[in-house]
């Protein structure tokens, strides 16, 4: 499973339009992380409209 989180640095950005990183976790059958990535928004992705399907073609299945 991977999981998209909105961060700055290695903190939680509480505003998730503004983010201007996301971190996607790959977590294994047990929950445990196992690899972890920076993913950089497209830009003109005003309010992250589209994020989530930028995000999904990396096979993010939780944001």
């Amino acid at each position: 499973m991977k999981v998209a989180i909105p961060t700055v640095g290695t903190r939680v950005d509480e505003h998730f339009g503004h983010a201007r990183t996301f971190t996607i976790f790959t977590l294994n059958d047990s929950g445990q992380i196992v690899e972890s990535e920076t993913f950089y928004p497209p830009s003109g992705c005003g309010c992250k409209s589209t994020v989530g399907v930028s995000m999904q073609a990396k096979g993010v299945s939780t944001l």
